[in-house]
């Protein structure tokens, strides 16, 4: 028989599981592969990924949604790089 500090870590991890596959849902839903809806369904992405960061106090969720902010603007990071500062706007 599982511990009550065991099972309240269980119960805590399921929660992590079953929000992390709620994110990747908002990430992917029917008519987001492409223009407008893509931005929108990332940025619900990267905002559910901090969410998870933020209440489950996890630092990996935390990197993936600082990851996910950034691809919503890849290209002016790379123009940052290269030298080409607003030239891709």
């Amino acid at each position: 028989m599982l511990s009550q500090h065991r099972l309240l870590d269980v119960l805590q991890a399921s929660q992590q599981d079953l929000a992390f596959a709620e994110a990747a849902s908002q990430r992917f839903t029917a008519g987001s592969a492409l223009g407008p809806a893509r931005t929108a369904a990332e940025e619900e992405y990267a905002e559910a990924l901090l969410e998870i960061g933020r209440t489950f106090n996890n630092t990996k969720a935390l990197a993936i949604a600082a990851e996910s902010y950034m691809n919503l603007s890849p290209w002016d990071y790379y123009a940052q790089v290269r030298g080409y500062f607003g030239c891709l706007s």
